[in-house]
């Protein structure tokens, strides 16, 4: 990829991330985004999380919350995107993870729902689910939050993978 495309991707996902860009201006950005990484899902999705880099470790939390956003918006708009498993390794322990910054925890959980959707292996949906079980009071999200947190534990446990004989729910709600 050439430094000209890499840095017109980068304007994009400024323009998404920016605290100053409108809610329009966001819309349009994502849109280019998920255009940009529906062609080529394996150089895109590199290429994205390479440039979203300073966002995701930044400390100013809109920044993070929004860069956090973008990723788990093109995981859940493009319904088909191919990962390998490094990759749905990758992105299940940074999702897990970041479930701990507040400022961002519905963003996760976006990301999460979306990544739920793939063939994920069944210690990878375990660790998801005992990480939202520990981490996220859900009884007291907002109404559109916990549903979304509901929905992927319905998926889970719907899921054919059965991981429901291997959770220890006595230890993970504690």
């Amino acid at each position: 990829m050439s430094d000209q495309q890499k840095s017109s991707i980068a304007v994009v996902i400024d323009g998404f991330v920016s605290e100053l860009s409108t809610p329009l201006q966001r819309t349009s950005n994502l849109n280019k985004m998920i255009i940009y990484v529906s062609e080529d899902h394996q150089r895109g999705v590199i290429t994205l999380v390479e440039l979203l880099g300073q966002y995701l470790t930044s400390t100013n939390d809109i920044l993070r919350s929004r860069a956090t956003l973008l990723l788990s918006e093109i995981f859940s708009r493009i319904s088909d995107l191919k990962l390998n498993d490094a990759q749905k390794q990758h992105f299940v322990q940074f999702y897990i993870d970041r479930l701990e910054d507040i400022s961002c925890s519905q963003e996760v959980v976006l990301g999460i729902h979306a990544l739920v959707k793939m063939t994920l292996n069944s210690s990878q949906l375990k660790l998801i689910v005992s990480k939202i079980l520990k981490v996220l009071p859900v009884q007291s999200l907002p109404q559109s939050f916990r549903q979304q947190v509901f929905d992927i534990l319905l998926f889970v446990f719907t899921n054919p993978q059965k991981i429901i004989d291997d959770l220890d729910f006595e230890n993970t709600i504690r």
